[in-house]
């Protein structure tokens, strides 16, 4: 099966050396048992893991066989990399499932490999469950360096796994204290291994500091990085230091290309008013009901507005009214959540 397939990779001399010191059946491969074939050719199922990872990394789709093989035998550093493959999806076309690679961290983590501790802690972080999330990445990032990385998806769940607990300290959840130095600390290790949206949370954290110059740095970093909010804030930073509305327009606009919600109504708003681009209405209200569709806060109001002056689109005084007090239960509901 998938095993002799893998094995040719190896070399026809070993492989026939190998089958000569077997027993008269020897040629009879449908007798040999998965964990027979890992003893005669990779010693253990780290060793075909180790294989399978090589092959991953030549783009090879025969390593998720290899791989799923060894996670059967409940191999950890298999179920980790199966993992990262379901929830980076990258190099060999397998589609990103969360779900999936939560199940896989969360199996490999209760088997103690580090970096699943570390995917499954920052998943758990995500979701709100702070104080396991806490436990299982505090009690083992230290323990790692750039050594542990054999792929660049290891790097990146060392770096996720510093942003998530930069997030516990910054809001002090769950018991832990918090601690502004300790999450600064945290986002700039995360930072260090690559990830965006540290260099994003470290611009916001220096932009209402005395240092706030270092915010035009990690802002502009996390720009370099293509990082969503990143371009947003940045587009906030060029406004609010009177930057001309042309370059704000277009930092906007990269925000809103990219996803991020706020940054489509800012984009809507340039294009609505005019503000460094040439007006357009019509587009405009595209971006507002894009926004409003994600369910993005302000979207409700800027759709509203645009149906009560019906400026590219037929204006609707009901349909204004019914969006502006959309919009106001939601800033209420928020503003009330937020003092209790």
């Amino acid at each position: 099966g998938v095993m002799l397939k893998w094995l040719n990779q190896i070399g026809e001399i070993k492989i026939c050396a190998k089958i000569n010191s077997m027993s008269e059946n020897h040629y009879d491969a449908e007798r040999w048992s998965d964990s027979d074939i890992i003893s005669l050719f990779f010693d253990s199922p780290d060793k075909l893991v180790e294989y399978a990872e090589n092959a991953y990394l030549r783009s090879d789709s025969g390593a998720l066989e290899c791989l799923q093989e060894a996670a059967e035998m409940a191999n950890p550093s298999a179920l980790y990399r199966l993992g990262c493959i379901c929830y980076f999806s990258h190099n060999i076309g397998v589609v990103t499932d969360a779900e999936k690679a939560e199940e896989y961290f969360k199996d490999a983590a209760e088997l103690n490999h580090p970096l699943a501790r570390l995917a499954y802690g920052f998943i758990l972080c995500e979701r709100g469950e702070y104080s396991k999330a806490y436990e299982l990445i505090n009690n083992t990032l230290g323990k790692l360096s750039e050594k542990d990385c054999r792929m660049q998806d290891d790097r990146q769940v060392i770096a996720r796994a510093n942003y998530s607990l930069a997030e516990i300290y910054l809001k002090g959840k769950k018991g832990v204290p918090k601690s502004s130095a300790k999450a600064i600390e945290l986002f700039r290790k995360s930072a260090e291994w690559g990830y965006s949206k540290a260099y994003t949370r470290l611009g916001i954290i220096y932009k209402k500091t005395s240092e706030s110059y270092k915010a035009w740095e990690y802002l502009e970093k996390a720009y370099e990085l293509k990082d969503p909010e990143g371009l947003y804030q940045l587009g906030l930073l060029y406004e609010n230091a009177g930057r001309p509305d042309v370059d704000c327009a277009r930092m906007f606009r990269y925000a809103a290309v990219c996803g991020w919600g706020e940054g489509m109504i800012k984009w809507g708003e340039c294009l609505y008013l005019g503000k460094g681009i040439r007006k357009d209405a019509q587009q405009a209200i595209q971006w507002f009901e894009r926004a409003y569709e994600n369910g993005i806060d302000g979207a409700a109001y800027y759709l509203g507005r645009c149906y009560a002056e019906g400026e590219g689109i037929i204006q609707d005084i009901d349909k204004a009214k019914d969006l502006f007090d959309e919009e106001l239960k939601k800033r209420n509901s928020y503003y009330k959540s937020a003092s209790e």
